[in-house]
């Protein structure tokens, strides 16, 4: 995947964090100019922990509704907007970080 900004959100100062949320933001306004169609969204899991409990999810929705889904995942550290191999566009999303022994404990 190709990373659509300079560096990562976990790597940025608190400047380019500023930056990258507004490359982040007008991307979005860019998709949101598109017209609205019907779309898939896929979730899969990068980290250890996650990959090996969740298999991808899929959801039915439209182009539109991207921001809200984005609102509503866990994404306490920031979003990177990536491009796959096959030109598909990726957001990967940081979630707050714990570890399995916590998680269970919720």
């Amino acid at each position: 995947m190709n990373l659509l900004h300079k560096k990562s959100i976990l790597e940025c100062t608190e400047l380019e964090e500023r930056i990258h949320q507004v490359e982040t933001n007008q991307l979005l306004e860019k998709i949101l100019s598109l017209p609205n169609f019907d779309c898939d969204f896929e979730v899969t899991f990068e980290d250890d922990y996650h990959k090996e409990m969740n298999d991808p999810l899929f959801y039915e929705s439209n182009l539109h509704r991207i921001s809200d889904f984005l609102e509503a995942r866990d994404i306490k550290n920031g979003v990177d907007t990536l491009l796959t191999k096959d030109n598909h566009l990726a957001f990967r999303a940081f979630g707050q970080n714990y570890t399995a022994r916590e998680r269970m404990a919720f």
